[in-house]
């Protein structure tokens, strides 16, 4: 409060201090030329204090004026208060020239205030640009029209080796040097073409920067072309950004990458010669059991039932083994088809395969139309018969099942849905079913626990899912979604 009342009496007693000079060189003209006009000094004074206070001081400098000119003008007249018509209409006119004077003196003044303050923001947002980008880990140039470099940030000066003082004024040829990374040739800047023909332009996987001292670096570039107001083009913007390492690890990953699928082909090679080569020595422990047991020709019961204990571990044996196999089958590169698989026709297969089965159980299957999907039909027979022959098993007890085959088309998916009224289970081992010899009712049923692993491995290979939901004692729902593919007839 007391700085703004000291400020308003500073530019109001300058103010007085002007007309009291205005005062004195009319005096000493009055001295040397005779009588002069009465108003002629005190224009700069008018003009003085609007510039330097404001509007408030330059009318105070004018009624000041005529103060002191009505009363020069009592002591010329000898104190006679007379109106003199020409004192009266110069001090009118002296009065409205000094208002006119000191309204547009303040508007030069605020605009002057005005440009300066402009100025001055201005020159802290270019410090403040210049700051952020100095500090960004990006590498950036601009440019102006002519190609010329204006700013070279801290990150492109260390990848360049080119410092702002040396880059400065220089083509942006004569700084950047870029090389087609294939074919070795230069390549045009893209901030060239962005002030060319006025567009963003994106990045080359290509481009190779080399910089002052000849070392070679991988870069990924964007320019933007700088415009004026009115849609003139004032320069560019270069960004790019050192992509070797990026690209060295994605190499490195591919190698990776192809390692590991070398080493699970060669670890599904092994499964599948493995339970191949297993079964053959099963049936002939299959086959000596057998003979063993006839040979002896016995009535013991206790002899009879070891041999029957060895028949059935050889034959679950012989089953985990052909799951196995299948299972490595699945997952073999080779065995993937990108055909056209008939799903109607990889169900008539899985039933004809399950056709014992399901006559002993009394199963009802209902089917309605199924799509075609890109597949292979013997591989999509095995998910149906998997699914169904679990749907066949795990029956309630005294009841003959039934199943419900449906499909829906899903956006650019078919959805089939395989349903059945059996014994279900709890809805958290929805998960846990799909893995390998994974089972629910351990010892109740017989069975592997590989046949739906071997059903999500088939799916997935094919670009699908596959999920069940069931309710314990409601039955199970099997669901496998799959890509819609238009193939011919």
């Amino acid at each position: 409060m007391f700085r703004r009342l000291s400020g308003i009496f500073v530019r109001y007693a300058a103010a007085a201090i002007s007309v009291a000079f205005g005062l004195g060189c009319r005096l000493a003209l009055v001295q040397v030329l005779g009588p002069t006009v009465p108003y002629v000094t005190f224009f700069p004074a008018v003009m003085f204090s609007a510039w330097f206070g404001g509007l408030g001081p330059g009318i105070f400098a004018a009624a000041l004026t005529l103060m002191l000119a009505f009363g020069l003008s009592l002591t010329a007249s000898g104190g006679s208060l007379k109106p003199n018509i020409a004192s009266v209409a110069g001090g009118l006119i002296f009065l409205a020239v000094s208002v006119f004077i000191s309204v547009l003196t303040e508007a030069l003044r605020r605009s002057r205030d005005h440009l300066a303050k402009a100025s001055q923001d201005a020159e802290h947002d270019r410090d403040l640009l210049r700051t952020t980008l100095a500090s960004i880990a990006d590498c950036i140039i601009a440019l102006d029209n002519e190609g010329k470099v204006t700013f070279v940030n801290s990150a492109a000066q260390t990848l360049t080796g080119w410092s702002q003082r040396k880059a400065e004024g220089k083509t942006i040829q004569e700084v950047l040097t870029i090389l087609n990374e294939r074919t070795r040739r230069p390549m045009e800047v893209a901030a060239l073409r962005a002030i060319r023909e006025g567009i963003t332009v994106g990045s080359d996987d290509e481009a190779v920067l080399v910089n002052r001292d000849g070392r070679e670096v991988l870069i990924e570039a964007k320019a933007a072309p700088i415009r004026a107001e009115h849609d003139g083009i004032l320069g560019a913007v270069l960004v790019f950004r050192d992509v070797t390492q990026r690209r060295e690890a994605q190499h490195a990953l591919q190698l990776i990458n192809q390692d590991l699928t070398r080493a699970n082909r060669g670890l599904e090679e092994f499964a599948y010669v493995a339970s191949h080569d297993l079964q053959e020595p099963l049936r002939m422990v299959s086959i000596y059991t057998q003979l063993i047991a006839e040979r002896l020709q016995s009535n013991e019961s206790e002899i009879k039932r070891y041999a029957a204990y060895v028949r059935e571990g050889v034959q679950r044996m012989t089953a985990i083994i052909g799951d196995l196999l299948e299972y490595s089958r699945s997952s073999h590169a080779e065995e993937l088809s990108v055909g056209c698989a008939d799903l109607s026709e990889s169900l008539s297969q899985a039933q004809a395969t399950l056709v014992t089965d399901i006559l002993e159980s009394g199963a009802i299957i209902t089917a309605h139309a199924l799509p075609k999907i890109r597949g292979e039909t013997s591989q999509m027979s095995h998910v149906f018969q998997n699914i169904l022959s679990n749907a066949i098993k795990y029956r309630k007890r005294g009841t003959c099942p039934t199943i419900d085959i449906r499909s829906e088309r899903e956006g650019d998916q078919w959805v089939i849905s395989i349903q059945d009224d059996g014994i279900g289970f709890e809805p958290q081992y929805s998960e846990r079913i799909f893995g390998l010899f994974k089972r629910l009712h351990k010892g109740e049923y017989p069975g592997t626990g590989l046949g739906l692993a071997i059903c999500q491995r088939i799916i997935e290979r094919y670009g699908g899912q596959i999920w069940a939901e069931s309710t314990l004692g409601s039955g199970a729902t099997f669901r496998f979604r799959l890509p819609a593919a238009e193939c011919g007839r």
